[in-house]
């Protein structure tokens, strides 16, 4: 079944946007520097994220059923910067990891192709 956060972004994304309202959506890339299981969730990953230039933000993601800590440790990926910080399981979460869920819903983080510095912005 669904959750009710999964419902409610498939709502979003039938919806279309315009342009300039995309172009508000930071998009940038960041390495995990540390990782850790979020005690008592069966989930969540508490992410410490390296954006550059000394920004670094906690980052709390619900993909500790496709990757561990160890494994997810040093990769970069995509990330969604400026959404608004909120609490989840009572930690505060500064941003959004992106990726996609398979047919069996194991989550994939999207990783640059190419070698790119972190802090960059996708375009």
């Amino acid at each position: 079944t669904k959750t009710q956060i999964e419902n409610k972004i498939e709502n979003v994304l039938d919806e279309k946007i315009s342009f300039n309202t995309f172009l508000k959506t930071e998009l940038k890339l960041g390495k995990i520097i540390k990782a850790e299981k979020v005690e008592d969730s069966k989930k969540l990953l508490k992410l410490l994220v390296d954006f550059g230039k000394g920004d670094e933000r906690q980052i709390i993601s619900g993909i500790s059923q496709s990757y561990t800590p160890e494994e997810i440790m040093g990769q970069k990926a995509m990330f969604v910067t400026n959404l608004e910080p909120r609490k989840i399981f009572g930690l505060k979460s500064d941003g959004m990891i992106i990726g996609l869920k398979d047919k069996t819903g194991s989550f994939s983080i999207l990783i640059p192709q190419k070698d790119a510095e972190i802090g960059q912005q996708a375009s």
